[in-house]
């Protein structure tokens, strides 16, 4: 058996995780009808949060923003260089032009090593006329319900430095799961937010030249997602609560704050403003919603708060990439936060 096989374990509930992809499509489908006229996708993260059912839910629909907004200029860089033509058949669709419900993605970079580029160990090489993604991914987020999984690797069709001095060139790629040797194997639960599916990937897949995203992968779409997402992510988790809060009647001040607080992560929906700047407002706006968080802790009606309390452990989860962008903020030397 495939060792990541054997850490997913054999007791998993099968019917569990396909309640969990189902209940996960379910949502964005309603989503992406709900929000069609809403512009930007920070306004769409608020307006999914305050619509979901469960921090599971909030962070499905701020984590799918946050993806569209970072393989935006990609794609759009994608299609000014692919000539319409036969071979788009599988092309993307840019993110805000696709029919609702639009494509539910997951992107995937964890491995075994970690998830910096210096750990990964799944490469992309040519095969004839096309290419061949080989590797293995862990923690792939929502991988078993999307419809398309964009796959970070280390790009062997790249020159490399000969010094090894400097970090590896990084592809993503598209796949699209029913392709032959794309294996997905459920994860076991997290501990929290139980409904939101994570997944092992075994990949030796054949792809068209088109499935790569032209440039530097990291940059221009692995290193700008990890802010964006814990941008939109938060946003949709704090008008979550501040749904919450109205509908149990907290006080009118703690609702406000919340929705403040939501308003003011959902404004860094633009790649464009993953910079110095843009990464000072970013933890200010992340600290001020941490401030609440006892206020909130003690607002929940008796009966309604384990699962908050359960589930707030996904602010715990981006810890390692917020200490580097804090770092990198610090005038002592750098840090290139991911």
């Amino acid at each position: 058996m495939n060792p990541l096989h054997a850490e997913a374990g054999t007791n998993h509930d099968a019917g569990a995780h396909a309640g969990a992809e189902a209940a996960v499509q379910r949502w964005w489908h309603a989503h992406c009808q709900r929000s069609a006229n809403v512009a930007g996708s920070g306004a769409r993260a608020r307006l999914g949060g305050m619509h979901a059912g469960s921090v599971g839910e909030a962070f499905v629909l701020g984590y799918q923003e946050a993806l569209a907004v970072a393989l935006a200029k990609p794609l759009a860089a994608r299609e000014a260089l692919v000539a319409v033509g036969p071979g788009l058949a599988d092309a993307p669709s840019p993110a805000d032009a696709a029919p609702t419900p639009r494509p539910l993605r997951a992107l995937s970079v964890t491995e075994a090593t970690g998830n910096g580029p210096r750990d990964l160990r799944a490469a992309l090489t040519r095969d004839g006329h096309g290419l061949r993604l080989r590797g293995q991914k862990r923690f792939a987020t929502l991988a078993t319900a999307a419809d398309e999984l964009w796959v970070a690797a280390v790009d062997e069709t790249a020159e490399r430095d000969p010094s090894g001095a400097m970090r590896p060139s990084i592809a993503v790629v598209r796949v699209t799961p029913e392709l032959e040797g794309v294996g997905r194997t459920p994860m076991p639960s997290l501990g929290f937010m139980p409904e939101v599916p994570h997944a092992f990937l075994d990949l030796d897949v054949e792809l068209p030249a088109t499935a790569r995203l032209p440039g530097d992968g990291w940059a221009q779409l692995v290193k700008p997602f990890g802010a964006l997402e814990d941008a939109l992510v938060r946003a949709a988790v704090a008008s979550y609560l501040a749904a919450q809060g109205q509908s149990q009647d907290w006080s009118a001040e703690l609702v406000a704050a919340l929705d403040g607080s939501a308003e003011a992560l959902a404004d860094f929906d633009d790649a464009a403003k993953v910079d110095r700047e843009a990464w000072a407002r970013l933890e200010a706006a992340m600290a001020e919603l941490d401030a609440l968080m006892p206020a909130v802790d003690a607002a929940f009606l008796p009966g309604t708060a384990a699962d908050w309390q359960r589930d707030q452990r996904l602010f715990q989860v981006a810890t390692r990439r917020r200490k580097a962008r804090l770092a990198a903020l610090d005038p002592s030397p750098r840090v290139d936060p991911v």
